[in-house]
């Protein structure tokens, strides 16, 4: 802000910044960060939209550093009907670290729909982001996949059906509770 300030005052610019994308943390065990507005400030507006949450008790990395019971979570607020971001909230240990993303986000006009298909490093906390945005393209998939009549009917069934049973099941970090618990026995 002071940068903008400065440049505003000496080289007569006209520069300004939004208050949306200013970050806070709080150092708290868990940390709570957050950016952009919140739930009631987009209904005081007049917004629609739609939020976006992955409990950490899914993630991997939560799991591993024994957090994953603790609560945590990560919820972004989309414009209705877009991935246009209007404010996320973060509670995990590192969340000061995490809400970076979010904040370049919403100031570059990234949409949640590309951080669902930015490949994340894995295992780390920030990984929820990126399982917020998956959760966001599903919405905007439609119901199967069409692929080339080129193909062979049998082929194409089989290619299908593993596509969709994929689908079905939401990707392959983001399963049920029971599916997820038994597949991340290693990782403890």
């Amino acid at each position: 802000m002071a940068g903008i300030a400065v440049e505003n005052a000496v080289f007569g610019g006209s520069k300004r910044f939004s208050a949306q994308v200013i970050a806070w943390c709080t150092y708290t065990a868990p940390e709570v960060a957050h950016v952009g507005l919140y739930e009631r400030d987009i209904a005081a507006r007049g917004l629609e939209s739609d939020t976006y949450s992955v409990q950490l008790k899914h993630n991997d990395r939560a799991i591993c550093e024994g957090a994953a019971d603790e609560g945590g979570f990560v919820k972004i607020h989309c414009r209705k009907g877009t991935d246009e971001i209007l404010g996320a909230t973060i509670c995990s240990e590192h969340a000061g670290e995490s809400i970076s993303e979010l904040t370049v986000a919403i100031q570059s006009h990234i949409g949640l729909g590309a951080l669902g298909r930015t490949i994340h490093p894995y295992p780390t906390v920030a990984e929820a982001i990126q399982g917020c945005g998956i959760g966001y393209n599903r919405t905007q998939s439609g119901p199967g996949v069409e692929l080339p009549s080129r193909i062979s009917r049998r082929r194409r069934d089989c290619l299908l059906d593993g596509w969709n049973s994929v689908a079905r099941a939401g990707g392959r970090r983001w399963k049920t509770t029971a599916a997820r618990s038994s597949r991340s026995s290693w990782a403890r």
